[in-house]
C-alpha cells in the first residue's frame, strides 16, 4: 500500500495545563504578540455564549468567505449548533454548546473568534478580523482569555482546526505558536 492523499493536521491545546505550563509552550514570537496585546488597554476582551454576537460573527464570516472566495462549513450549521446546544443545555442543565470571543478597540469590534463546545473538547470553527484587529494582535489575545474560559467551563482540550502550511500559513503559523501538539490522521491510503 502507499499514501495517495496526507492525512489531515490539526492541533490540540491541553487544557489541563495550569496557566504558566500553556505560556511556558508559547512560540516566542507568539508570546510577544500575546504580551503587545495585553498592554494595550483600550483592547477589551469579551468571552462568553452571546447568540447575537455569534450572529455578527456568521456575517463577517459570509462576507469574508465571499470577499476572499473560500468556502466551509455553511454558516446555519452554527445556528442549529446553538439550537441543539440550547435544548440540550436546558434539559441538563449545562454548559452552552459555544463561546464566542470578541476583541473591541475603543468601542468596535476589531476581531472574534467561535468555539463549539462538545463533550469535554472545544473546536475552533472561525474568526474574523480587520486591519485595526490584525494590527492589535487582538486574535492572540482572544484565544488566551478564551483558553481559561474553556477550562472553567469543564473543557479539556481545544482542537484548533486544520493546519495547511501550504494554502493557509498565516493561519497555520498562529495555531502551531500556541505550542500545542500536532496531530495528523492516517490520510488516504490504496
Amino acid at each position: 500500500m502507499h499514501r495517495v492523499m496526507t492525512g489531515y493536521s490539526t492541533v490540540h491545546i491541553d487544557l489541563e495545563q495550569d496557566e504558566a505550563s500553556l505560556r511556558e509552550r508559547l512560540d516566542a514570537k507568539w508570546r510577544n504578540r500575546l504580551t503587545r496585546a495585553q498592554a494595550q488597554s483600550e483592547l477589551k476582551i469579551f468571552v462568553n455564549a452571546n447568540r447575537a454576537r455569534c450572529e455578527w460573527l456568521l456575517e463577517r464570516e459570509r462576507e469574508q468567505r465571499h470577499r476572499r472566495r473560500f468556502l466551509g462549513l455553511p454558516t446555519g450549521f452554527v445556528a442549529k449548533w446553538m439550537d441543539l446546544g440550547a435544548k440540550d443545555v436546558r434539559a441538563r442543565k449545562t454548559r452552552p454548546a459555544f463561546v464566542i470571543g470578541r476583541a473591541d478597540l475603543n468601542g468596535d469590534t476589531v476581531a472574534a473568534m467561535l468555539f463549539l463546545l462538545h463533550g469535554r473538547t472545544a473546536t475552533y470553527h472561525i474568526g474574523w478580523a480587520d486591519e485595526a484587529g490584525r494590527e492589535s494582535n487582538a486574535h492572540n489575545r482572544i484565544l488566551w482569555e478564551s483558553l481559561a474560559h474553556l477550562r472553567d467551563l469543564g473543557v479539556a482540550r481545544l482542537d484548533l482546526g486544520g493546519v495547511n502550511t501550504h494554502s493557509l500559513p498565516g493561519i497555520s503559523r498562529f495555531k502551531l505558536g500556541t505550542g500545542g501538539e500536532v496531530v495528523r490522521l492516517a490520510g488516504t491510503w490504496h
